[in-house]
């Protein structure tokens, strides 16, 4: 387990890196408004894929987990599928954030992209190809960081609609890839039992999925809604270095633990707390000395004034804490029996309505900015956190016991 995952990290590592200084780039050149434009559009492209391909994704893995024989038609057909919902969830975003045809429409090809390549590198990760899989999932970071430095370097400003197009562009090499890969086998009878199972099976894990990246990014989507994209600007550059920096190592273990445990295959569980449990002590020794010159050297002083102390430590906390969810998520979802997974979702759905109401609250009562925000995620995302790692414990447990 460990070359895939030390694969996956390689190329994680360097997409990743690449968002961070695409991040950076866009963070000083763009003003806050567009900035924070920039950073709802990327929630987009986690949450859309979970909604718009209804679970068949995990469904699919945990299907084709002992298998060699895939059916080309159900890559088609998913490619359809996930164009309708595409178009439904672009509708939803056009009436909730107010954006015009254009900025609709580019929005729904950018989720129809990303589901298509989320479903894709299932495939390449059940044939052991992490590499590959890696690749199609994020290698659109690159292409987004070489367009962005492109139109910079040629003095060309970057205004929101090409913004969105330039996200559309950056998915077309890691879509198209797989056209070259995926074998032609099909039948009727395979096809039509496929489509059965994949719904059967779907329908659980898109529920989890949906709900979950709802809760792990509710405060992204909740921002602009109950302030502006200026204020989702300055908490997303404030934030997302302690986030990105502490995510990259516990995404690459998910994205691999994930198919290995449908697989049947064990977790060293001793090696991931040890790995985890020094990481997190570094994390809390150097961000909150560090964090404020890290911070003005990556935006060039942009967002100082917006940074206190206090933040610095809670936005540590909240990174720790973010970085920890991929590891429980794929567990859960890989092991988890049918009573694991409504737990789940029930736990997700209370901290997204948790959130929700407080927000309601703090708007009537006291007053949405900056510090209240990040005081109620940081208090929402350790609660979550606290019920799923019961729930984990509960389930190893019984794991153990079998």
């Amino acid at each position: 387990m460990f070359k895939k995952v030390s694969k996956t990290f390689l190329i994680l590592s360097i997409t990743m890196g690449a968002s961070f200084l695409s991040t950076v780039i866009l963070g000083r050149k763009l003003d806050t408004a567009a900035f924070g434009l920039y950073n709802l559009v990327k929630k987009f492209i986690l949450l859309g894929p979970s909604i718009g391909l209804l679970g068949m994704s995990m469904s699919f893995t945990r299907l084709y987990a002992d298998r060699d024989i895939i059916t080309y038609k159900v890559f088609r057909f998913v490619y359809f599928i996930s164009f309708i919902t595409s178009f439904v969830i672009a509708l939803v975003i056009f009436f909730i954030y107010d954006f015009t045809y254009l900025q609709t429409g580019l929005v729904l090809l950018i989720i129809w992209l990303t589901s298509i390549t989320k479903f894709n590198t299932q495939y390449y990760r059940l044939k052991n190809k992490y590499l590959m899989g890696q690749f199609i999932l994020s290698g659109w970071k690159l292409n987004f960081l070489i367009i962005i430095s492109a139109f910079f370097l040629l003095h060309i400003s970057i205004k929101e609609n090409l913004l969105l197009l330039i996200f559309v562009s950056s998915f077309l090499i890691p879509f198209m890839v797989i056209f070259f890969y995926i074998p032609p086998k099909s039948n009727a009878k395979q096809y039509t039992n496929t489509l059965t199972k994949l719904y059967k099976f779907g329908f659980i894990y898109w529920l989890v999925n949906s709900i979950r990246m709802l809760a792990g990014q509710i405060e992204n989507f909740a921002i602009p809604i109950v302030a502006s994209n200026k204020l989702l600007g300055i908490y997303s550059a404030l934030s997302f270095f302690f986030i990105i920096s502490l995510k990259v190592i516990s995404t690459s273990y998910g994205y691999v633990i994930f198919p290995e445990v449908s697989k049947g295959k064990k977790l060293n569980w001793k090696n991931i707390i040890i790995l985890f449990s020094a990481v997190s002590l570094a994390a809390l020794i150097i961000f909150p000395i560090f964090g404020d010159k890290i911070i003005d050297l990556l935006f060039d002083g942009k967002y100082n004034q917006y940074l206190t102390d206090n933040f610095l430590i809670l936005f540590t906390l909240i990174g720790i804490m973010k970085s920890i969810y991929p590891i429980f998520h794929h567990y859960i979802l890989g092991k988890g029996e049918k009573r694991d997974l409504i737990i789940y979702i029930v736990l997700s759905f209370l901290s997204v309505i948790l959130y929700i109401i407080s927000l309601v609250l703090l708007e009537k009562f006291f007053q949405v900015n900056l510090e209240s925000i990040i005081y109620l995620t940081f208090f929402i995302r350790l609660m979550n956190l606290s019920l799923i790692s019961i729930l984990l414990v509960n389930l190893l447990k019984r794991t153990n016991k079998n």
